[in-house]
């Protein structure tokens, strides 16, 4: 129920659409209050979210949250985060018929909604990969000044070990 500013290392996404199987994205920097996210970071890392104010919304995010637990039941077709043959990802809340019927989402859990019309006939789930698992990077500035874009052609101001940047037109990982 507060917005936060995400920090570095930390990513939050939105999911805005469905195309065929597959979800379209959108990371955010600020969430705000009652906003559904997926939260990605490093493993065994701890993370400050910053408490802030803002007026953004995000009107076409499909995830949904919880402040308390909730019963959830109506006629949409659900996804909740879980691991389904070792793969992290959305699936069909146990004890519900392909997605639909009453389940239980957790205090500070978010959920995936989407109309019968809009989701994927059969589909149990959708995997989740990290945003730096891009293959493409396309339309992104090539700087004479040694700048640090991300695999979303957002600058970075501090690279982070490990991860995938763009510098000078080429990719690069920062070690």
């Amino acid at each position: 129920d507060k917005a936060y500013i995400v920090p570095d290392g930390l990513t939050a996404t939105i999911y805005t659409a469905v195309n065929g199987e597959a979800l379209t994205g959108e990371t955010i920097a600020v969430i705000p209050a009652n906003t559904g996210v997926i939260l990605h970071g490093a493993a065994n890392a701890t993370y400050t979210l910053l408490q802030t104010t803002t007026t953004d919304s995000y009107d076409s995010n499909l995830l949904k949250g919880s402040t308390a637990d909730e019963v959830i039941n109506n006629d949409e077709v659900h996804y909740i985060l879980g691991v389904n043959s070792g793969k992290c990802g959305l699936y069909w809340p146990n004890g519900t018929t392909e997605g639909k019927g009453s389940f239980t989402n957790a205090a500070g859990k978010a959920y995936l909604e989407l109309a019968p019309a809009v989701a994927p006939v059969g589909a149990r789930g959708f995997v989740l990969r990290a945003t730096d698992t891009a293959t493409a990077v396309e339309d992104v500035p090539a700087d004479a000044d040694d700048t640090y874009y991300d695999l979303l052609g957002r600058k970075v101001l501090t690279p982070q070990p490990g991860n995938v940047y763009i510098c000078n037109g080429k990719k690069i990982v920062v070690f």
